[in-house]
């Protein structure tokens, strides 16, 4: 028997050792005890009664199985779309999240409307060839530490043996004990002794679960590395490809997920953080089973070698976009990213915004304020050169208690980015500003750069409370004047108006007649300053939805609103050219050597 159990491993290409012929001789033993148990005759049957009883069971037991296995296969797929349809959900609603965060950390840097491009890496094709040293993997772009432009240093951990794995296979209902061996080179598997070294020492072996049902599982495979050294790469090379996670543990029960969603692998390197985790488990998840024995489906996942290492990167990788192609008369740009500095991991990541084809302009992510970072602008200006236009709606017709203005659209009205709408031109009218608590409010308009003197007394302009001389930009402004620096002293612009000094003004009447008034705020009224400095003067700013609404009918525009007004002004602007295409690069670098920087997705907002 010993000779024939040698021949056997022999020929089965399984190491002769001790240990592997006592497996076979406590194989036989369990075997031949069988055989000759049923052999001896101890009891006896009736043959035709046992086969009957066999049919009959069996008849009942297989027409209940007809029954269920449709059913249960209808569940289990159902159970399947649902589990993905969640998961969508939710992805959708993260990505929903992030955007309304950057929408809310931006909008005190822009003005007008606001335009979102979202750049994710689930399409490769946004990666531009001229990119160097990056990969994606689980549509997350990494900088890649297997390539010579990484300068790496990769470091094997210690082996670790055959005892320190474990396996499971699950499924929505159970979990149970899956099989590892070792396989020889004419495909037999064997279990080795239990200190005999796998990981990290290019052996193969195969994990197999069995199930009596057909449906998708999860075989888990889990390495006790019982050390805490760092390791960022899992090495890995499968006889046959599976989709896979990766996921650690310091404790074995809670675990740190590393890929993201499952990850095709085959022959692959995964790039994770860096960590000293005790336990790493790695899910392997099938949709059907491999092969069928004694009846039953069995799940097998064959590992022909599986490395833990540690990479040295030193390197600099580039990410390049190719063109994202859009069509604006945008002013301002801002980026919000989501990459390894914004989970707290220690990256080196510079980000640079080409338009139009034009050179490369460095860019900081809004929210970024790490190192030479915050020498960098956040909001770039990219056209700044604008003409502001305007469209009078004077023609009204009251329906139901609202006032309905005809909107005649000009052509380069569709080319606006930028909307605002004001109510009562009161640039040359005679009324007072309106007035709340101690204060005359009104809006502005100014064309072109100016600066203005208003003295030692203060003046809000947009929110901001100043005083002295003041450069202004051609904008849209919101006036706020304290009562004691606000004297409605000419009545009229349109007439002629000559600065005698010393705070008299003559005014020609319309009847041809001259007048001397005398403004005792003189020089620093501030109502003065702003009708004689500004270009138009509106009485107040109206808010979409709540002061009026927009809609269409017939072809035809039209504005309503609660109240009347005398008119209403559209305020748009115009820049002097188009935004058509925009690029993104990013340099990517390890901050410590061993993490490996990457980027999940960017977010560029244009207003």
């Amino acid at each position: 028997m010993r000779q024939e159990d040698i021949d056997f491993l022999i020929r089965s290409n399984i190491p002769v050792t001790k240990f592997n012929l006592d497996n076979i001789d406590k194989a036989a033993s369990s075997r031949n005890s069988f055989q000759t148990g049923i052999a001896s005759g101890s009891f006896n049957l009736d043959k035709n009664g046992m086969n009957d009883m066999y049919n009959y069971t069996t008849t009942l037991f297989m027409d209940g199985i007809d029954k269920k296995i449709p059913i249960r296969k209808r569940v289990f797929n159902l159970l399947e779309e649902i589990d993905e349809d969640v998961k969508d959900i939710n992805r959708g609603i993260s990505n929903l999240r992030e955007e309304s965060a950057s929408s809310s950390v931006l909008e005190p840097a822009l003005s007008g409307e606001i335009e979102t491009l979202l750049i994710d890496f689930s399409d490769s094709s946004i990666v531009s060839p001229e990119s160097e040293g990056i990969i994606i993997q689980n549509d997350l772009i990494f900088a890649d530490a297997t390539t010579e432009l990484a300068n790496k240093e990769s470091i094997r951990l210690e082996k670790y043996n055959f005892s320190s794995l474990t396996a499971l296979m699950r499924s929505r209902q159970a979990a149970d004990i899956a099989k590892i061996e070792l396989v020889s080179e004419s495909g037999i598997g064997y279990f080795p002794e239990p200190d005999m070294d796998v990981i990290n020492n290019d052996i193969r072996f195969r994990i197999e679960g069995e199930s009596d049902i057909d449906i998708s599982r999860s075989i888990d495979l889990i390495i006790d590395r019982k050390d805490s050294s760092s390791f960022n790469q899992i090495e890995i090379l499968l006889e046959k490809a599976h989709m896979m996670s990766a996921y650690s543990s310091e404790d074995g029960e809670e675990y740190t997920l590393h890929t993201g969603k499952p990850t095709y692998v085959k022959d692959s390197t995964l790039q994770i953080n860096p960590t000293t985790d005790r336990y790493i488990k790695l899910v392997f998840h099938k949709i059907t089973y491999d092969n069928v024995h004694n009846g039953n489906n069995v799940y097998v996942v064959t590992i022909n070698s599986l490395s833990l290492l540690r990479t040295t990167f030193m390197g600099t990788s580039t990410l390049i976009t190719n063109p994202i192609e859009t069509s604006g008369a945008y002013s301002k740009l801002a980026i919000s990213v989501c990459d390894c500095i914004s989970e707290g991991l220690n990256g080196e990541i510079s980000y640079f915004i080409s338009l139009n084809g034009q050179d490369w302009e460095s860019i900081r992510p809004v929210n970024r304020h790490e190192g030479d970072e915050l020498h960098k602008s956040s909001v770039i200006n990219i056209n700044a050169m604008v003409e502001n236009k305007f469209i009078l709606l004077e023609e009204r017709e009251s329906i139901d208690g609202r006032d309905n203005y005809t909107l005649l659209l000009p052509e380069d009205f569709l080319r606006s980015n930028y909307l605002r709408t004001f109510a009562n031109n009161i640039t040359y009218s005679p009324n007072d500003w309106i007035y709340n608590r101690g204060l005359y409010s009104a809006v502005g308009i100014l064309y072109e750069e100016k600066i203005i003197d208003f003295g030692p007394n203060e003046i809000s302009l947009n929110g901001k409370w100043i005083t002295g001389e003041i450069r202004l930009m051609p904008n849209i402004y919101r006036i706020e004047i304290r009562s004691d620096n606000y004297l409605n002293v000419i009545l009229n612009r349109k007439n002629n108006i000559t600065d005698i000094g010393n705070g008299e003004y003559a005014v020609e009447s319309d009847d041809g007649s001259i007048r001397t008034v005398l403004d005792s705020l003189y020089p620093y009224n501030h109502k003065y300053i702003i009708e004689k400095e500004f270009d138009y003067i509106f009485e107040k700013e109206l808010i979409e939805k709540e002061d009026y609404n927009l809609y269409n009918k017939d072809s035809g525009y039209y504005l309503s609103t609660t109240e009347s007004y005398d008119n209403i002004i559209i305020a748009y602007r115009l820049h002097e050219s188009n935004v058509n295409s925009i690029q993104l690069k990013a340099e990517l670098q390890s901050g410590d050597f061993v993490t490996i920087p990457y980027i999940e997705k960017i977010i560029i907002r244009l207003a």
